[in-house]
């Protein structure tokens, strides 16, 4: 498995995780009268936990895959910290260039005027210049996309999503379908 697929698996996972949070905090009360719940709570507890374990794993294996993978002298750790860094800073001198932009705020001549005290095109030279170095970064890391680490069996987890997703009273919608055919690992 590609790094880039830990990555969009890990983003499946984590949307399918708030969906059955949201669930989850649905369930533990019905109106007076009503005998059951329209999904069992404890089903949904059990698979909110297993999509955590599966989590939990897809990320230590992500950032074992960072650690381990080398690209021209970095580990991919390192580029992704100084990636990051870069577009916080391209960010803030954005922000910064923005804010000093004199805006048509004032009415009339007798209203304060306001002006810059830094010169605008020179900060948003410099956070271009930011915004290049974090795209280069970026290209590097997707162009290496390593293997990751070797695969964790994940059969259990699989099992108690697929067994939790048949069971299931409430229609998840063309989103469920399309995670319940990436349970076969």
């Amino acid at each position: 498995m590609k790094l880039a697929e830990l990555l969009n698996e890990r983003k499946a996972v984590k949307e399918e995780i708030k969906k059955v949070k949201e669930r989850l905090y649905l369930s533990p009360k019905i109106q007076e009268g009503d005998v059951k719940p329209a999904e069992s709570p404890e089903e949904l507890k059990i698979a909110l936990v297993a999509l955590l374990e599966k989590l939990n794993e897809l990320i230590v294996k992500i950032n074992q895959t960072n650690v381990s993978t080398v690209i021209g002298g970095k580990n991919l750790m390192e580029l992704i910290a100084e990636r990051d860094k870069n577009i916080a800073i391209a960010q803030a001198l954005h922000g910064l260039a923005e804010n000093a932009t004199p805006k048509p705020e004032r009415f009339s001549r007798n209203e304060i005027r306001y002006v810059p005290t830094v010169n605008i095109k020179e900060i948003r030279k410099e956070a271009d210049s930011y915004s290049k170095k974090a795209r280069e970064i970026d290209n590097k890391i997707q162009a290496a996309n390593p293997p990751a680490s070797p695969e964790h069996d994940y059969e259990e987890a699989a099992v108690i999503l697929s067994t939790f997703i048949s069971s299931t009273s409430m229609s998840w919608g063309s989103q469920s379908s399309a995670m319940a055919g990436r349970l076969e690992y």
